[in-house]
């Protein structure tokens, strides 16, 4: 695996559609992965990155990590990462 890139986040699924949305447009080359960790929500993430992972052109893994914050959602995505290059970005990033 060339890169992953690892996206945090908590309670913001309808934002995070939009994210996945766009970097499935991405055209990237060679093998990358997309890892959503979700940082503890209560909402439809889940359910949200289990409906993109079918369409989605590269793997899509979704990592749960009951601890909250920012940095615990990180490194749990790092840890979870095969890529040799590691990138981040937010949930709402277009």
């Amino acid at each position: 695996m060339k890169f992953s890139i690892i996206i945090p986040t908590h309670n913001r699924a309808d934002e995070l559609r939009q994210t996945i949305d766009s970097i499935a447009r991405l055209t990237v080359p060679g093998d990358w992965e997309l890892i959503v960790v979700d940082n503890k929500s209560t909402d439809g993430t889940r359910a949200v990155v289990e409906a993109q992972a079918a369409a989605f052109p590269a793997p899509l893994r979704y990592v749960f990590e009951p601890e909250q914050g920012r940095y615990a959602a990180l490194n749990t995505g790092i840890r979870a990462a095969t890529g040799a290059i590691v990138a981040t970005t937010d949930d709402d990033a277009r």
